[in-house]
């Protein structure tokens, strides 16, 4: 929490002692001769498939309330054995994205709250 009162007037002292330089007026180049003559685009539409299934997979995770030391251990161990599996560096994850089974979408996510927890797995697949 602060006071708006005395931070609005820090602000108006901190911005009095800077100087800015006046902007330059912007001087738009004349038509030349035969610019009137060239076909002007409107707009331009370019199909291309560039669609890719998605994937995602949910693990519900354990039913039971974890409480201090222990919620933050499990969650821990969660997120160091997906960085582990999943991770840009596994070997899985490499094998699946030189076999452009994955691309750079695939991520995952652990999500411990109270009272549930889970981890997402989810990505972009060519081969789904």
């Amino acid at each position: 929490n602060f006071d708006e009162t005395a931070m609005i007037s820090l602000i108006k002292k901190n911005q009095a002692k800077k100087t800015f330089s006046k902007t330059e007026k912007i001087v738009r180049a004349p038509f030349s001769k035969g610019d009137e003559d060239r076909t002007i685009i409107s707009s331009r539409t370019r199909k291309m498939d560039l669609q890719l299934p998605k994937v995602a997979i949910g693990i519900k995770g354990l039913g039971k309330q974890l409480r201090g030391y222990e919620a933050i251990s499990y969650k821990l161990k969660v997120q160091l054995l997906l960085d582990i599996l999943f991770g840009e560096s596994s070997k899985e994850y490499l094998h699946w994205y030189n076999e452009n089974i994955i691309d750079d979408s695939f991520g995952y996510d652990f999500q411990f709250e109270r009272g549930f927890n889970f981890a997402m797995i989810s990505g972009s697949t060519s081969k789904p």
